[in-house]
């Protein structure tokens, strides 16, 4: 198969870091938000500030109205009871008015003032009453509790927020998904697998699903053989006129031709198209099958790791075969499946099995009830905004510490959204996610996995695991390739 020739990597470019060991499925995403510890002083509660200021309110008008009564109002009538004296003693001079002003002043003038003093303060309670004094309370909480948060999240800048994640076990099984998401799934795969072992790269779906590989394995200087059947059986006959065995022996030695001199490519990768003859294509599925389970079981040394898109035409007695015998030589097995089988159900709740977007609602329930519908999983907004959602119903799951402590009024940018597992979920994941099912222990750990090969160039994602929130030696961003 002809791809065309791929630009090398500049030096630094992240992308090389795919190459890094580990059977890499993916990363998972953890905002950083999550591991900052939350502001410790508590919101101001409004309820209590409305409280006081009634109170306060209250109590104000009340000694305003006592004010009123027993001070201003006797203060006013002996201010008036001393003018009329004034007048009816008749002694209106400059010196009577002045020291009748004098008296009234010095007897009447505090009661007055006491009640002006009164009223300025119930004035001012009313405006406590409206809100003012705990929206100034709050806002100075806010502010206190962002330099807190600008604190930590500069304290946590070294963190990776994206983890690799790897297959816990030598088999897994792949289920649903698209063009677009097999394609980067086999990228970011293949390309771990590539770092520790030669690669066995089967494409039967016809849609080119190796080809990110093939592109990126180009641009890191693997070797890499690629093959196209039956186009490449060509020049050894008509497909059509030979035999089972003929076509096996010119399978075999269509994999092995062109090859590196003296060494067998690192990459080999074999796409079955459609323009074959009828009943051909059946044919070279299962002879593909068959040769895969001689190779892996008779290759010297270490044997390649083996990936299968579009496993679903392969029969199970001859996917158990290749299984078996790649679990004999410690080989990692990865199949990929257009669909979720009828009876795969209970098979795939007994190893490893991960589901990508899946094609209907009958394939949707059954993976739902092999997951268990009372899983959550939280994938990142970046998957999200990129291949869409659907009605996949998530929730927003990142919060500041301020709003984790006390729900700050402040609402940061929404990075991660959190799901049920449900089918029309499962229906409309995003074509870069997959949910793998690990039941390698006693409990299901559900994981969802993004594989968008672009997410190692973020800045925050590593080539190693996350580690668990409470860890006091988190991994450091992956520096750029040499």
């Amino acid at each position: 198969m002809s791809f065309g020739p791929a630009p090398p990597f500049v030096p630094g470019d992240r992308r090389e870091l795919l190459f890094t060991p580990g059977p890499r499925l993916g990363w998972m995403f953890r905002d950083r938000r999550e591991l900052a510890s939350p502001y410790p002083e508590p919101r101001p509660a409004e309820q209590l500030f409305q409280a006081q200021a009634a109170a306060r309110l209250m109590s104000a008008e009340q000694a305003l109205a006592r004010a009123w009564r027993w001070v201003a109002v006797p203060s006013l009538v002996l201010a008036l009871v001393l003018v009329l004296a004034v007048g009816c003693a008749g002694s209106w001079g400059g010196s009577s008015i002045k020291g009748a002003a004098l008296t009234i002043t010095v007897l009447c003038g505090p009661g007055l003032v006491w009640t002006a003093c009164c009223r300025v303060r119930c004035d001012r309670a009313r405006t406590r009453a409206t809100g003012a004094e705990y929206r100034q309370a709050l806002a100075a909480w806010s502010q206190r509790a962002a330099r807190h948060e600008a604190a930590e999240l500069a304290r946590l800048a070294g963190v990776p927020e994206w983890g690799s994640v790897t297959s816990p076990a030598s088999r897994t099984d792949i289920f649903g998904g698209t063009r677009a998401g097999w394609q980067a799934l086999l990228t970011v795969h293949g390309a771990s697998m590539l770092a520790e072992r030669r690669l066995l790269a089967i494409d039967l779906t016809g849609q080119d699903a190796t080809s990110g590989l093939v592109a990126a394995a180009s641009a890191t200087r693997v070797s890499v053989v690629t093959r196209c059947l039956p186009r490449d059986l060509a020049p050894r006959g008509p497909l059509a006129g030979l035999s089972p065995a003929q076509l096996a022996s010119a399978i075999a030695a269509a994999m092995h031709a062109g090859g590196p001199p003296g060494a067998p490519a690192r990459c080999t990768c074999v796409a079955l198209v459609t323009a074959a003859p009828d009943g051909a294509e059946e044919l070279l599925q299962s002879l593909i099958a068959d040769w895969l389970t001689r190779h892996v079981s008779t290759s010297a040394g270490n044997a390649p790791a083996v990936i299968i898109a579009g496993a679903d035409a392969i029969a199970r007695s001859r996917q158990e075969r290749l299984a078996d015998a790649c679990e004999r030589r410690g080989v990692p097995l990865t199949l990929m499946f257009r669909h979720l089988p009828d009876d795969d159900t209970a098979s795939v709740g007994r190893g490893t099995a991960a589901f990508m977007r899946l094609a209907n609602q009958a394939e949707a329930e059954r993976a739902a009830t092999s997951i268990g519908r009372g899983h959550t999983f939280v994938l990142s907004s970046y998957t999200a905004r990129t291949t869409g959602t659907g009605t996949s119903r998530g929730r927003p799951s990142s919060s500041s510490p301020a709003e984790r402590s006390s729900r700050g009024t402040a609402r940061p940018r929404q990075r991660s959204h959190s799901f049920d597992v449900e089918p029309v979920v499962l229906r409309n994941l995003p074509e870069h996610a997959l949910l793998l099912a690990d039941r390698s222990g006693t409990d299901l750990r559900l994981r969802a996995i993004e594989c968008d090969p672009s997410i190692i160039t973020l800045p925050g994602a590593s080539t190693e695991p996350l580690p668990p929130p409470d860890s006091p030696d988190s991994p450091r961003v992956s520096p750029p390739a040499p």
